[in-house]
């Protein structure tokens, strides 16, 4: 298949949805893009994480451990247990 009608079978598409989409009602059309925009945020990390390793020891209640860190972002890091 060519660029061009790989172009032409796309813009077909995009169209076909648009015109699918123009005849939902307003809910309708508010409650597809909530779906769209839930699906297309699943699994998407808020921050980037970086590959990073450092030995660390921490405490919980009363019981110490020794572990390592794993990769890091600017939400937290991830302790490899």
């Amino acid at each position: 298949m060519t660029t061009s009608e790989n172009q032409y079978k796309q813009s077909n598409l995009a169209a076909r949805l648009f015109e699918l989409m123009k005849s939902l009602s307003e809910d309708e059309q508010r409650i597809l893009l909530r779906v769209l925009e839930k699906r297309l945020s699943k699994g998407k990390r808020k921050h980037e994480r970086e590959s990073f390793f450092m030995v660390i020891d921490y405490s919980t209640e009363d019981r110490m451990y020794k572990d390592y860190i794993q990769n890091i972002s600017a939400g937290g890091v991830f302790i490899e247990t």
